[in-house]
């Protein structure tokens, strides 16, 4: 139990690392490609994230 608990927090951190870095990078939209999430250029915002 404890290995696929690490598994999902180390999996969320990543996410959530990601999900940081797309947000302080807000203004260069364009590099805002979320591997499990790819929406529209013209709505990639970081209100859209998961």
């Amino acid at each position: 139990m404890k290995r696929s608990t690490k598994g999902q927090a180390e999996e969320k951190h990543i996410r959530q690392r990601i999900l940081e870095t797309c947000i302080a990078n807000e203004e260069a939209e364009n590099s805002c490609a979320l591997p499990w999430k790819l929406p529209p250029k013209n709505k990639m915002t970081p209100k859209n994230l998961p």
